[in-house]
């Protein structure tokens, strides 16, 4: 049933049944780049190995650990490698794709470092209990975390637009929202403001000025340095900023609308 509702979705809202589906995985197995129009699309081909450089980066010693599990079980090892050669071969990469494998790694790595106590119980003098094996995997598993999770900044990332527009979604007030120096795709959009008012894209720094009378709130990536369009700060969140003046806004055809540049652009 959500399969089905989801092609209904798209032959209403588009043009045939689970079009965006289709259109999402011709740009990935193209591996295309849509930078255009500042939508902040890129889907550019990556090498084949850029994984295997994001499980180096990121998890190095889950990887090693996970190496040692698989003479524990080699479905999974196997499981494993299928779904990063698979995802490996498509021109468009995205660390979020390898999700499915973290379980899998995570798993190999419990067996992994099992393997490795047994190892060391067999060739050491001093064979380890059962306690201060667990009490080591721990203190294993806290040190790895301090030293690699400052390489996944994304625990935050794009938060500060989320946080704005959840914001505004209580502001009966608003009129029309503006995104200047920060990408549609990062603000939440309607799923987050709630609101029936426009929302419009500053593309280009010249476009701020004439644009500026089709809204009263305004979200910038860091600090807005025009100083003369009325608007004051009312607080950043991550690096996200937002500007509000008092008044009305007024509706324009020459406005860069959210869903007018996306017609534009054929999305």
């Amino acid at each position: 049933m959500p399969i089905l509702a989801f092609g209904l979705v798209d032959a209403i809202t588009l043009s045939y049944p689970f079009q965006s589906f289709f259109r999402f995985f011709w740009v990935v197995i193209e591996g295309r780049s849509l930078a255009r129009g500042g939508l902040g699309y890129d889907f550019a081909p990556d090498p084949w190995y850029w994984y295997l450089l994001q499980i180096a980066v990121h998890c190095l010693p889950l990887f090693w650990l996970a190496l040692l599990g698989v003479r524990r079980s080699r479905f999974l090892g196997w499981f494993a490698v299928i779904i990063v050669a698979t995802l490996s071969v498509l021109p468009h990469k995205e660390y979020r794709y390898m999700y499915p494998v973290m379980p899998i790694v995570i798993t190999l790595a419990a067996l992994g470092f099992v393997e490795f106590a047994e190892d060391f119980n067999r060739w050491g003098k001093t064979p380890l209990s059962s306690k201060a094996i667990t009490v080591a995997g721990l203190m294993f598993c806290i040190l790895t975390s301090v030293l690699f999770a400052w390489r996944s900044p994304r625990w935050t990332h794009s938060s500060g637009g989320l946080i704005v527009m959840d914001r505004l979604s209580q502001d009966p007030s608003v009129c029309g929202v503006g995104l200047y120096k920060l990408s549609w795709l990062y603000s939440g959009g309607y799923s987050h403001l709630h609101q029936n008012v426009p929302i419009i894209l500053v593309l280009r720094d010249a476009e701020l000025e004439d644009q500026a009378p089709g809204f009263n709130a305004l979200i910038t990536d860091g600090i807005l340095t025009a100083q003369n369009l009325g608007f004051k700060s009312a607080g950043c969140w991550n690096g996200v900023c937002l500007y509000r003046r008092p008044g009305p806004c007024i509706v324009s055809s020459q406005y860069n609308e959210v869903n007018k540049v996306l017609r534009e652009h054929g999305k």
